[in-house]
């Protein structure tokens, strides 16, 4: 198995991401809160067919730019099922970023030191769960990972003008699908601190570099030009304009207004997300430091890029999680070297081997547990009955590849096992859980209650991307009391959360959960003057068509 898997990497490659990711095609609709609002805009966007500007439930939507939409809205158009093509950009990044990782090692060291950086990446868990998931975050992730495999593959051999050239499209494609796009452009910083210590000689002229530039700037212009046309003559657009421009950029990351963090949060966040690669730092640090004292081009370009980026996201206050991702390939890449020593040591393959094995007898005992409602205050306690069949089978087919391979390499049997647990987690638990965590069903229960309307109140996006009936809002950013004032016409219900009701003393027996922790309230009854602060009409009405509400149900 691994001669073949040497003699054939990129399939071998394709095949385990495609068996991995592709186990979670069609099995849910979004969940996450950011999944349910791409895929909504998308939605719209196509059937509006306002492909420039994006909105949401019929109010721009300013937060990112169009290109990931472009992909979704193309796939819900070709395959006419939101459910079964809302994941593939993600995957289809993912398993390109998979190639990409193993080409640029290969290149850099051996097809095997290639084959160990694409599975490094496979494993970690941060990868193949945005690889499963509808986020822009691990769609970018190809755009900065292709960006970064154009200029290294150019910087270090001279000969590759074309890849050089190519970065440039991948920024730009991934400028506009999400700003920070720009990414790959830090690698000219320690490609400069080698040219200044004469440890790289130059693979560029200055007539190559605005040659870059002009295309960068050129096809960003392409996007930018007609928005600007529009703008002039419609006042939205160039609010929209300025909101993306500036405040969805610069002020988000000099003033940030959500995910504020402290300068060392990645640092705690690393060693979760990144894992197993982050357990093995530890022992990979000393390797990755002895060359970069030798100033060795391919360590230097890789984790200072890579160091860059984090430093670059740590100096803004708002952080999250998923800003560290686009650091991860470069970091498999430098850290695939060390990793191919550490696996001949005996001390790690035993320890590997003692992973596997507490690995699918946790999975077991969480079965148990809650086959036998051990925990009730347990998270654990609040998934359906039948999960516990699903972890127990998990486990025992975990434990029979485990058994069938003990020829093979601990390392081999781990990543078995760790792949059939991931594969059990998509084709068993997601399904059993897509109700409630989606909210689908509740809302349509909630639509029928409200066949006139429903005016959203103090909203997410998951009740209008599941809405069966015609919505009015005004923004979602906008104060719940404007909204209680904005009654359209006595017909329209309304749509607001458990604890508004109580304080507008609303009767409560319409109460339904959308999501485990949001419980909403449809009602008619007239608000007291005293929760009355405006009156102005609803500014947004929305409706999804009858086209769209076919692909959400496919």
């Amino acid at each position: 198995m691994r001669r073949w898997a040497l003699r054939h990497p990129r399939w071998t490659i394709v095949a385990l991401a495609a068996l991995i990711f592709g186990s979670a095609l069609g099995q849910r609709y979004p969940w996450h809160i950011d999944e349910v609002r791409f895929v909504g805009v998308a939605l719209e966007m196509l059937q509006s067919g306002q492909w420039w500007v994006p909105h949401r439930a019929g109010e721009i939507y300013a937060d990112k730019p169009p290109i990931f939409f472009w992909a979704l809205g193309a796939l819900f158009k070709l395959t006419g099922s939101v459910r079964w093509s809302f994941l593939l950009p993600a995957m289809l990044s993912g398993i390109a970023t998979l190639l990409l990782v193993y080409d640029l090692a290969a290149r850099l060291w051996n097809r095997r030191t290639g084959l160990c950086a694409a599975i490094l990446l496979l494993a970690c868990y941060q990868f193949w769960r945005l690889a499963t998931y509808a986020h822009i975050d691990g769609f970018l992730l190809l755009w900065t990972t292709l960006g970064l495999y154009g200029f290294v593959r150019h910087l270090l051999s001279g000969r590759d003008i074309v890849w050089f050239y190519g970065g440039f499209v991948a920024i730009a494609i991934g400028i506009l699908s999400k700003g920070v796009g720009f990414l790959p452009l830090l690698i000219f910083i320690p490609y400069a601190v080698l040219r200044k210590r004469a440890a790289l000689p130059s693979a560029l002229s200055t007539r190559q570099w605005l040659s870059g530039i002009a295309l960068l700037l050129g096809l960003l212009l392409c996007w930018l030009l007609p928005l600007v046309a529009l703008a002039h003559s419609d006042p939205e657009i160039k609010n929209y304009l300025n909101e993306i421009l500036f405040h969805q950029t610069a002020n988000r990351y000099t003033k940030a207004w959500q995910h504020r963090e402290p300068v060392w949060f990645f640092l705690q966040e690393i060693p979760k997300y990144w894992a197993p690669l982050s357990i093995l730092l530890p022992w990979i640090a000393p390797l990755w430091w002895r060359r970069l004292r030798r100033l060795d081009p391919r360590y230097v370009l890789l984790l200072g890029w890579a160091a860059l980026v984090l430093l670059f996201f740590s100096l803004s206050s708002g952080k999250r999680e998923l800003y560290m991702l686009p650091a991860l390939p470069a970091v498999a890449i430098a850290a695939a070297p060390a990793v191919l020593l550490l696996l001949r040591q005996r001390w790690l393959q035993r320890v590997t081997v003692g992973a596997s094995c507490l690995l699918i007898v946790s999975i077991a005992g969480a079965g148990i547990i809650r086959l036998r409602n051990a925990l009730p205050q347990s998270p654990l306690a609040d998934w359906p009955p039948n999960t516990a069949y699903v972890l127990l089978a998990a486990a025992l087919a975990a434990m029979i590849i485990f058994i069938l391979l003990r020829r093979q390499s601990p390392a081999l049997r781990w990543l078995a096992v760790y792949a059939v647990i991931i594969i059990f987690y998509n084709r068993g638990l997601l399904p059993l859980t897509d109700d409630r965590e989606s909210g689908r069903a509740a809302m349509a229960v909630l639509s029928e209650r409200a066949p006139n309307g429903l005016a959203l109140i103090d909203w997410d996006e998951r009740e209008w991307l599941f809405a069966r009936t015609t919505i009015l809002h005004n923004g979602i950013r906008s104060k719940p009391e404007l909204n209680i004032c904005s009654l359209a016409a006595p017909a329209t219900q309304w749509l607001l959360p458990l604890e508004m009701a109580r304080r507008a003393a609303l009767p409560l027996e319409s109460a339904i959960s959308v999501q485990p922790n949001d419980v909403f309230v449809v009602a008619t009854a007239p608000i007291a003057a005293s929760h009355c602060f405006a009156a102005d009409a609803f500014r947004f009405q929305f409706q999804w068509s009858d086209t769209s509400l076919q692909r959400l149900d496919r």
